[in-house]
């Protein structure tokens, strides 16, 4: 395994636990994020922030690893979320892809698309 690929699934555990600090040791400094939803790039860190709030929302959350694979410049990951969406008893099913861009083994910056439907299933 490559050091990409290990530091871009220290970014799934963050998802996994809502640890926001738990992909700490794998972020350059600097790191920057990014999401598909039109909201720019922020500080990695910030937007990990939100990890904790998904685990508020969603009953029995889990990661599943679909893929995991060095790239040229790092890493790419295909994962899913599943659980159960508390306010409204349904299921969670996303399908998101991250891009991890890795220099020395840490990550610069992280490039996710983010399943279009992962709002509306938790009612947002």
């Amino acid at each position: 395994m490559s050091d990409a690929v290990a530091a871009a699934r220290a970014v799934l555990d963050v998802l996994a636990t809502g640890d926001a600090a738990a992909a700490d040791h794998v972020l350059a400094e600097g790191a920057v994020l990014w999401h598909n939803d039109g909201n720019g790039e922020a500080p990695a860190k910030d937007g990990f922030a939100g990890a904790a709030g998904l685990h508020a929302m969603v009953e029995g959350l889990t990661v599943d690893e679909i893929s995991a694979d060095p790239t040229a410049s790092g890493a790419v990951v295909r994962f899913e979320l599943r659980g159960t969406v508390k306010a409204s008893g349904h299921r969670l099913h996303v399908s998101n892809c991250m891009f991890a861009t890795c220099e020395d083994g840490r990550i610069t910056r992280i490039d996710e698309y983010i399943d279009p439907t992962f709002l509306s299933q938790l009612g947002l």
